[in-house]
């Protein structure tokens, strides 16, 4: 639970009447949501912007900035008010949605940024128990009314396998010291987490051995997919997932495709950076 909780905790309490007002805003947004890193996903992850480079809230892949208001953020007066009272030193803030039966690939983030010290918190706005991060071999729900930390330069993935979408406000935060005070008193609830189980090479091999008949017949995407979300599924080392696709594709004697996924593999995962004292 330490390792764990260095990665992923509770930080603060989110006043209820706030988050009721949040909620409301949320669900009554009229915007179009965008739909970026696709390669990152099975689809059905969206976001809107709220603080960016540009005021835009389209525009949605992060960088290091200063960031603006968007226009989506000045038609948010509750939201507005949580994220000014935080007094935070923001990168980027989004809104985060999770369709149904979708995930997010297991990978590393903040590598193609600048190296310094920095975290995402997540505020979960609508939310249910089957939506859930993976860290590591662990499986977390982050339960509404909180504040919670990830340090996402550790391999994590995004999955609903719930019935409604999930929707967080994600803040990527410059270390500050409004932030330090945050993270000493960080704490994970045992409740939250959820051990994977452990897996055989022979259940994994089974779930080869039917993907590559899927593909045979074209259902590349549907083959893939089913593979990648064993992360979601079982304790697996770093990368094995990528690496059962590759494995798939050797055997089907794909080689670009199986080209394709060693170097997905390198870039969603590269090297975890080493900590930065803060």
């Amino acid at each position: 639970m330490h390792e764990l909780i260095n990665q992923i905790s509770r930080v603060a309490v989110v006043d209820e009447a706030m988050l009721q007002g949040m909620q409301q805003e949320v669900l009554g947004l009229d915007d179009a949501w965008t739909r970026v890193y696709n390669d990152y996903h099975s689809g059905g992850w969206w976001t809107l912007s709220l603080l960016n480079n540009t005021s835009n809230p389209h525009d949605a892949l992060i960088e290091d900035c200063i960031p603006q208001e968007t226009s989506l953020l000045a038609q948010m007066p509750v939201t507005k008010a949580f994220l000014q009272s935080l007094g935070l030193n923001y990168m980027w803030v989004r809104l985060a949605k999770l369709e149904p039966n979708s995930f997010m690939w297991e990978h590393c983030d903040y590598q193609e940024l600048q190296n310094v010290q920095r975290y995402r918190l997540h505020v979960p706005i609508i939310t249910n128990p089957d939506s859930t991060l993976i860290i590591n071999v662990a499986r977390v729900h982050l339960d509404a009314g909180y504040i919670w930390k990830l340090n996402p330069i550790h391999r994590h993935a995004a999955g609903n396998f719930g019935s409604e979408a999930r929707i967080h406000i994600l803040m990527d935060c410059y270390s500050n010291e409004v932030l330090e005070n945050l993270l000493k008193s960080e704490e994970l609830d045992g409740a939250c987490v959820q051990n994977l189980p452990v897996t055989s090479g022979s259940t994994l091999g089974h779930a080869v051995q039917i993907c590559e008949s899927l593909a045979r017949m074209g259902y590349h995407n549907v083959a893939e997919h089913h593979l990648l979300k064993m992360y979601h599924l079982y304790q697996l080392e770093q990368g094995h997932g990528y690496d059962l696709v590759s494995q798939m594709y050797e055997h089907l004697k794909d080689e670009e495709r199986k080209e394709l996924w060693e170097s997905n593999k390198a870039i969603f995962l590269g090297r975890e950076r080493p900590e930065i004292a803060a």
